[in-house]
């Protein structure tokens, strides 16, 4: 996986783009608190249900909210995922059918929420970010809700990690289709946050990459380019550092703020997610250190270079010195006749190649000073 540098895109016009949809997710200043604005990008929402439990599984698509709420009864748990976001009709509908507060409904409609936990009455609302890189690292939200026996997320996109989710719900066997629906909100969660260790994996054989690069280098013309893509990847890792962070604090809510609908066995695995999460942003530091000593060693290895051309540049010019000395001195027009002392050695017959002659080894001698002085 490349990301830094090869989509032929700016890093400024990237970020641009980036500022700009997030943008227009946002409901104008002044609205009324849970009004839901759409985003005119995102993507048409279709809604999918599981129901199940330890005998039996069934999935099917869903266009009428009403018949969830009819079949979530039917199975011990039911988890309705809701991809994209562009009916807001349809989001409106479930958070009616299912007591979601609008504030909530507000919060997964504006895709840019931190991670974050809110607790309500009778359930728990959380927000995640799932990792996505493409030409740069990127994050997109998913919306949690968690009830006595439902589990319902929203996703801007499909996400391929609940795809192992769902292929697991299929085993009668498994842990999942034995559990509640606590279990199944901490597999979720799980598979988030496991999602960012491909990414940072990538980026960490990027960064051994850079570094051989730059130690690699010999030509000048490619220096542009490297710190381009040092700089490029520490952008991103900025980035999944800031998504990281409240990732942390969310399940640290999670497992100190004790609620009925999380059950002891359910917290346990829980803290193994916060253990990834740490991981992870230790990872993150980590990388983010050998960025920088990347970046370092290529100025480094820079004024390396440059010192040694501007040291050979300066042997060559001192060993021409003193042959400019004796070409000029010699060059000067003074004329014998009117004094002995005016240059003589300028009616030598072999005045010529004598001089010749000291200039070579003035030049050689020069050279050998500066091998003996190992400069």
């Amino acid at each position: 996986m490349r990301f830094c540098g090869r989509s032929g895109v700016s890093t400024r016009h990237i970020r641009r783009l980036r500022r700009l949809h997030r943008l227009r997710k946002r409901s104008r200043p002044g609205a009324s608190p849970g009004t839901l604005v759409s985003d005119p990008q995102a993507a048409e929402t279709t809604i999918t249900m599981i129901n199940y439990d330890q005998r039996e599984l069934v999935e099917l698509t869903v266009t009428d909210v009403q018949r969830c709420v009819e079949r979530v009864a039917e199975r011990r748990v039911t988890w309705i995922n809701v991809a994209g976001l562009g009916s807001t009709q349809l989001i409106a509908e479930i958070g009616r059918a299912f007591g979601i507060h609008r504030l909530a409904l507000e919060d997964i409609v504006n895709a840019h929420q931190r991670a974050k936990t809110e607790t309500y009455d009778q359930y728990l609302f959380l927000v995640a970010r799932c990792a996505e890189m493409n030409s740069h690292f990127d994050s997109h939200q998913v919306g949690i809700y968690l009830g006595k026996s439902i589990v319902i997320t929203w996703c801007e996109r499909p996400i391929p990690a609940f795809e192992e989710i769902h292929a697991r719900l299929k085993d009668p066997t498994g842990t999942l289709r034995n559990s509640g629906a606590d279990y199944l909100a901490y597999a979720l969660i799980d598979a988030i946050v496991d999602g960012y260790f491909p990414v940072l994996d990538a980026m960490g054989e990027q960064l051994d990459r850079l570094e051989d690069r730059v130690l690699a280098q010999s030509r000048i013309k490619g220096i542009p380019r490297i710190m381009e893509e040092i700089h490029d990847t520490k952008n991103d890792l900025r980035m999944m550092r800031r998504v990281l962070w409240p990732h942390r604090d969310m399940l640290n809510h999670l497992l100190h703020n004790s609620s009925e609908l999380l059950s002891p066995v359910t917290l346990v695995y829980l803290r193994d997610v916060y253990d990834h999460v740490v991981q992870l942003i230790e990872l993150v530091e980590t990388y983010r250190e050998t960025c920088a000593d990347v970046r370092d060693l290529h100025m480094s290895a820079i004024s390396f270079r440059m010192n040694e051309v501007m040291k050979v540049l300066t042997v060559i010019s001192t060993i021409f010195l003193p042959l400019g000395f004796i070409t000029g001195l010699y060059g000067m027009n003074f004329d014998h006749q009117d004094s002995p002392w005016n240059m003589p050695e300028l009616h030598w017959y072999y005045g010529y190649p004598i001089a010749l002659l000291l200039m070579g080894l003035s030049g050689v001698g020069m050279y050998a000073f500066f091998r003996w002085k190992r400069w």
